[in-house]
């Protein structure tokens, strides 16, 4: 029992050290080595023993990599007034997220008991990854802290433009399995191994050089984008509204006259409705449209009775969207009718927003299209993949003021960098206390603000057109290598006596 805790005792650290692969820290190669540890440990497990690890790993990934939940909901303005209670549903969401690491080691100890290079190659990197999915897709989803973005900057991010940032997990797994299988083998198998582990590094190295996309024939874009840094409590107080548009207006005026092409506002930059404000905004407009420039502007817009989460373009450019895919418990209360009383109880505040169409057209600079997202919606990969289209720079608007001084900004930067990898499109990120960023197509940053300050970002981006692979034929590659994968596991598991072991080291 004591070597039973020790060891669910490691796997939680695991997790928890697991988190230093991503933003802000950045140890990249720190993820195949955990993985390879809690691969091996899996191997001396029962299905039911697999489960524990991978759940305590589980618990140590997710409440240190997603604690900040709790910051967004027990927020004064509009969350849950109750410590006791926010406490609650973050620790809920953290136990439910758990469960994916935990199935993970259950299948892959059901299919496949004993060690094998089919398990550590091939089963390992597709369970995991297939787990990924379904938490992207569970309920709301939660796509926060897949392993794929973890590797930016790594030869293996070559592999994102092809099969997205799910096949940039399935590598690195790959990896982890084939460190895995090379500690747990014989000599003669660590040198084979080792063998694909650097090929898989120098296949991912070669694609990473590739350019999937190609620029647009035309000077680029000049930005500039607006990091005012309005504080959450001060933000949503009627009596500070004009006082809060005052300064985007005063700001975005000096910028028109500087012959700005694009100015972009964050989410939600003006806290009341569009038409509290037509009048300003379209004198504003009206200049910028005679200095050939548009503003993007985050604003709430209320209209046959809905309220919407949008971004509206003045100026030099046409069209409205709506926020389709809404935040729980933050824009929308999830099963509102039977939750409602419960809600008044509780003194929970949520805004209430109706979502968007799901299709709908793409903001416009002159004849540009532009494929604008707004906060949460840049971290799902197939939203943003279906909305590119024509569109030729990605626009993501986003006040994640809501996640007070936490490393949550950060990771919501990275997983922006990974859609402008995977679609070969540059993007404007704009945060109202930051980050603050452009993006290129290779995923790295051109030019970025320090959070929690007032600025303006001016920065020159490229537009491009044509697609990726990955936009192209989305997650298909990547289901149909795990059909296989599967399929195969399932025979073998059919007939265990065909299974090939591997022959472990004696200390092993």
């Amino acid at each position: 029992m004591p070597n039973k805790k020790i060891h669910l005792l490691a796997q939680f650290l695991s997790g928890t050290l697991l988190v230093t692969a991503f933003a802000p820290v950045h140890w990249h190669y720190l993820a195949p080595a955990i993985f390879a540890f809690l691969y091996c440990q899996w191997q001396e497990q029962t299905p039911k023993q697999a489960w524990l690890t991978g759940y305590a790993f589980g618990l140590g990934l997710f409440s240190t990599g997603t604690w900040w939940v709790y910051i967004a909901v027990n927020n004064p303005t509009y969350g849950i007034h109750n410590a006791l209670v926010a406490a609650l549903i973050t620790i809920a969401l953290i136990a439910w997220l758990a469960c994916f690491p935990a199935l993970t080691g259950w299948c892959m100890q059901q299919l496949q008991p004993k060690h094998s290079l089919f398990k550590s190659l091939l089963l390992f990197p597709t369970i995991w990854t297939l787990g990924e999915w379904l938490r992207e897709h569970t309920f709301t989803g939660f796509p926060w802290m897949s392993l794929g973005y973890s590797q930016l900057s790594t030869p293996l991010q070559g592999f994102a433009p092809i099969f997205g940032v799910y096949g940039v997990s399935f590598f690195m797994l790959m990896v982890a399995g084939l460190i895995s299988y090379g500690y747990l083998s014989q000599a003669k198998n660590k040198v084979f191994a080792t063998t694909c582990l650097l090929s898989i590094f120098a296949l991912g190295w070669g694609l990473d050089k590739i350019q999937w996309t190609s620029p647009v024939q035309a000077p680029p874009v000049k930005a500039s984008l607006l990091q005012m840094n309005i504080p959450i409590e001060y933000k949503w107080h009627l009596e500070n509204q004009m006082t809060i548009y005052q300064a985007y207006d005063n700001t975005t005026r000096k910028l028109i006259e500087l012959h700005r092409d694009i100015i972009v506002w964050p989410e939600g930059a003006v806290p009341a409705y569009l038409h509290h404000f037509e009048s300003p905004l379209t004198k504003l407009s009206d200049l910028a449209l005679k200095n050939h420039a548009v503003i993007l502007a985050g604003i709430p817009i209320l209209q046959n009775n809905h309220s919407y989460n949008s971004i509206i373009a003045l100026g030099h450019g046409e069209g409205i969207y709506h926020k389709h895919h809404l935040v729980p418990f933050g824009e929308y209360l999830p099963f509102a009718t039977w939750f409602a009383s419960t809600a008044e109880r509780l003194n929970i505040a949520v805004s209430m927003y109706s979502p968007g169409p799901e299709n709908q057209a793409p903001l416009k600079f002159g004849n540009i299209p532009l494929s604008p997202f707004i906060c949460y919606e840049i971290t799902y990969p197939n939203l943003v993949r279906l909305a590119v289209k024509e569109s030729e720079l990605l626009i993501t608007v986003t006040d994640d003021a809501w996640f007070g001084h936490s490393i949550a900004a950060d990771l919501h930067l990275e997983i922006a960098q990974m859609r402008s990898l995977e679609n070969g499109r540059e993007q404007l990120f704009n945060a109202n206390t930051g980050i603050t960023a452009a993006i290129n197509i290779h995923g790295n940053i051109i030019k970025q603000l320090p959070q929690h300050t007032r600025g303006v970002l001016d920065v020159t981006v490229q537009r491009w057109h044509n697609h990726t692979p990955w936009h192209t034929l989305g997650n298909w590659p990547l289901w149909l290598i795990s059909l296989i994968v599967l399929g195969i596991s399932w025979r073998k598991h059919q007939q265990p006596e065909d299974v090939t072991t591997i022959t472990y080291h004696a200390d092993s």
